[in-house]
């Protein structure tokens, strides 16, 4: 055989192997297991657009850092699962509504999350847990990097999101 000539895979490969649709389930009833009734929570998130981010800064509740001419942009989904494996085993994720900037750098990667509101109020001192929860579901996300008109990329820019978190198995 020369080197560069392929050979054509045989067309009559027996198919009496087991296919892995036919094996049997090894949970055949997939209900949640009563053992743990701790479930996830869902993060609905909506990026911020910059005239309402303006709008923010206008009303004090975002500093105005020399924003980009253009926002960096989010490019994941919108509903994104919260593990319960990083909460402290006493604590259930809680609904709330969370302002947070997400800090990407010039290539577009997710550096940090910043929660800068939370709502309700009771919620503050469980900040940490959320911004935790975050820098955990944006790590592996995709994102463009802001810029600016004349071509030129902050070397870190803010994504401002909005996102409103609720339980699985809320009743």
């Amino acid at each position: 055989m020369k080197l560069g000539e392929g050979t054509l895979l045989p067309q009559d490969i027996p198919t009496d192997s087991p296919t892995p649709t036919a094996e049997p389930s090894a949970n055949p009833n997939p209900e949640p297991s009563p053992s743990s009734n701790r479930g996830g929570a869902i993060a609905t998130v909506s990026p911020i657009l910059k005239a309402e981010v303006n709008e923010l800064i206008q009303q004090k509740q975002l500093i105005a850092d020399a924003l980009p001419d253009v926002l960096a942009e989010y490019k994941g989904s919108t509903e994104k699962e919260l593990e319960v494996s990083i909460l402290p085993s006493d604590e259930d994720i809680k609904p709330a509504n969370i302002l947070a900037s997400l800090v990407i750098d010039k290539n577009g990667q997710f550096q940090q999350a910043i929660v800068i509101t939370i709502e309700p109020d009771a919620l503050r001192s469980q900040v940490d847990t959320y911004e935790q929860a975050l820098n955990q579901i944006f790590a592996q996300e995709t994102f463009l990097g802001a810029y600016n008109q004349d071509g030129s990329k902050p070397d870190l820019s803010n994504l401002y999101i909005r996102l409103k978190i609720k339980p699985i198995n809320s009743p």
